[in-house]
């Protein structure tokens, strides 16, 4: 089941986290951050339990998964020939809304999510409502009604609307924004799977 709560106390929470959401820009950390709730500024000491259960619920807060796809993901990466760490990452960077945000055609991976949903992707000229759907590169991806999107929120240059036909090639490791780290993730299920 994915969170639905909300989202800055998951950003709290995970502090160093670099979510693709446009809500972490709205809290500045003025203080030292801590975590939310009552008893948040208790200092614990962390388990390596605790460590790789952390890392594990930032990959799922991340890319907006649920367990059920996270145990899926891990079973093919398993049975792939590459390591399952990178197998893994490969995989969660396939998804069409992670490849929607990576584009730069949605800012956050939950607005492309909402795009895929409703209907305005189509991936290599078919209309694709699944934000689950593997993309295996290069694809051609095209949003249907961005000028009516556009002007639905008060936009009038054509500059700020996505492109109407985008081309994606896409594996660069290099420019990955967030500090999980993924072995830790791939310990967690080591032992219970």
């Amino acid at each position: 089941m994915k969170y639905r709560g909300p989202r800055l106390r998951v950003i709290r929470r995970f502090q160093r986290l670099q979510t693709p959401s446009s809500q972490s820009t709205l809290y500045p950390f003025r203080k030292p951050p801590t975590r939310p709730g009552q008893h948040g500024r208790k200092p614990i000491k962390p388990t390596q339990f605790g460590i790789r259960l952390l890392e594990k619920q930032k990959l799922r807060f991340y890319y907006g998964v649920s367990e059920k796809q996270i145990i899926n993901y891990i079973k093919r990466a398993r049975k792939a020939h590459e390591p399952t760490d990178q197998k893994l990452l490969q995989l969660l960077e396939e998804r069409l809304d992670f490849v929607l945000y990576k584009a730069g055609l949605r800012r956050t991976i939950r607005e492309a999510r909402s795009r895929i949903v409703h209907g305005n992707v189509l991936v290599n000229g078919a209309r694709v409502v699944c934000p689950s759907y593997r993309c295996v590169a290069p694809v051609s991806l095209s949003m249907r009604g961005t000028r009516r999107l556009a002007k639905r929120n008060g936009e009038t240059s054509v500059s700020t609307t996505p492109s109407q036909y985008q081309h994606v090639l896409w594996r660069n490791d290099g420019d990955r924004d967030s500090n999980i780290n993924i072995m830790l993730v791939v310990e967690y299920y080591s032992n219970r799977l």
